[in-house]
């Protein structure tokens, strides 16, 4: 078996080709369509999350063709790219995502530059068009024959994750990353904080990330927040609620059975498959900013029979539900990374009565980090990714299933993890949790 060490140029070119030619074939056998450049071309594979075999043959693909990029390049252009060309492509990207670019160009048709430019309120043109030559390079957007602006399948789909690409590229989000070499000195109790994004809080309150956003001056960064997180939801579910459908056993609920998101935001995960799981109630529990983005949406969606929003804070007991509903299981949807060890065993805590009473589930939706080798070197880079930034945020993390065992034992020794499933194409895992 080859090793890092021993790959050539051609050995990799060679397994390429095998996983490309492999995966155009299985796409064809199973009527898929095949990856192009095209506006309208395939955004994801959701479409192949139950076929092993592309999966595979795509995760082989990619790894093997970032290994051999990595080759060609060597290590001083990989250095340079990442102070460089990487970082531009970043700063254009958060660019045109400000600008809203993508919605301004038709998805069928083109565009001049000054044109386009009068649209988006954009007065520096010369400037602007540079910022335009540079996205070309990245395969965002493309210069037509005579000099217009047109949609590429990368800029077709940004405004379906503009909300992240807001988010994620914004100040909040990015002033910790300067501190992370001086929080990672600080020990627990040395200064006012060790979390990265704290340390640089603009008002010197070492809030984290989210408690900055709900100090916006507009007051809407929690609603911004909701959104982006359904855009990463996307990301790593493969643009579908599937993978939700079928990492929980619903049916094991019975029928009329409620089930209680702590932490739900605005309920977009329940809008998204409460068609899908029939006979099941919800309540969406979240602070009281949440309130009424989440009642538009339970009501554009006519699930205000069996969609509830309670405001409540998951650090505090849990309050008896609406209509005096009995919880059958308790949900935690990417909430505990967000939260250093002490606290996930606050948020646990309050559920244990219910669980003791009633026979309540935990249900955990969550990124579990992976051993070495056991997931694709793309899959686990996308993983990490989270976990460090998770980290810069508001000092959590992902963790190991050894770990998140560790925590349930300290809010409960009776707490048993009895399953941990992760579906094709997704990056969480799901984790359902007793009382024994």
């Amino acid at each position: 078996m080859a090793t890092l060490h021993t790959l050539t140029l051609t050995t990799l070119a060679d397994s390429i080709k095998e996983s490309a030619s492999t995966l155009q074939s299985l796409l064809t056998q199973h009527q898929l369509p095949q990856p192009d450049f095209s506006p309208t071309g395939r955004k994801d594979w959701s479409d192949a999350q139950f076929v092993p075999a592309i999966l595979t043959a795509r995760s082989h693909l990619i790894d093997n063709a970032q290994t051999l990029l990595n080759l060609a390049l060597g290590p001083t252009d990989i250095l340079a790219a990442y102070a460089g060309s990487r970082m531009t492509e970043i700063e254009v990207l958060r660019t045109f995502n400000s600008l809203a670019v993508a919605e301004a160009v038709p998805i069928y048709g083109q565009i001049s530059v000054p044109d386009l430019a009068r649209k988006l309120g954009v007065k520096q043109v010369s400037a602007f068009e540079k910022q335009l030559r540079f996205a070309y390079l990245m395969g965002m957007f493309r210069q037509t024959d005579d000099g217009e602006v047109a949609h590429t399948a990368l800029s077709a789909a940004i405004p379906e994750s503009s909300a992240w690409i807001g988010l994620r590229l914004g100040k909040i989000f990015n002033q910790g990353a300067y501190e992370i070499a001086d929080a990672l000195r600080l020990g627990p109790g040395e200064g006012k904080t060790n979390i990265p994004c704290a340390i640089v809080d603009p008002k010197g309150l070492a809030r984290t990330a989210y408690l900055q956003l709900e100090d916006e001056p507009d007051g809407k960064g929690m609603d911004r927040f909701s959104t982006a997180m359904k855009d990463l939801f996307n990301h790593h579910a493969g643009g579908s609620l599937l993978p939700f459908v079928h990492g929980f056993d619903w049916d094991s609920l019975g029928r009329e059975a409620t089930v209680v998101d702590i932490g739900g935001g605005n309920g977009h995960i329940e809008a998204g498959i409460a068609d899908q799981v029939p006979g099941v109630n919800f309540v969406v529990q979240d602070r009281q900013s949440n309130e009424e983005p989440a009642r538009q949406l339970i009501e554009a969606n006519g699930l205000t029979g069996r969609v509830q929003f309670q405001a409540h804070d998951f650090f505090h007991p849990q309050p008896n539900l609406p209509d005096g509903r009995t919880p059958n299981a308790y949900l935690l949807i990417r909430v505990l990374q967000d939260w250093e060890d002490p606290d996930g065993v606050r948020i646990i805590k309050p559920l244990v009565p219910a669980m003791e009473k009633f026979g309540t589930k935990l249900w955990i939706m969550n990124r579990i980090l992976p051993d070495v080798g056991e997931l694709p070197n793309h899959s686990e880079r996308l993983l990490r990714t989270l976990d460090l930034l998770v980290f810069t945020l508001s000092g959590g993390g992902e963790r190991t299933a050894k770990d998140l065992d560790r925590m349930l034992k300290q809010a409960d020794e009776r707490l048993r993890i009895t399953k941990i499933t992760r579906p094709l194409n997704s990056l969480f895992s799901f984790i359902e949790i007793v009382l024994q």
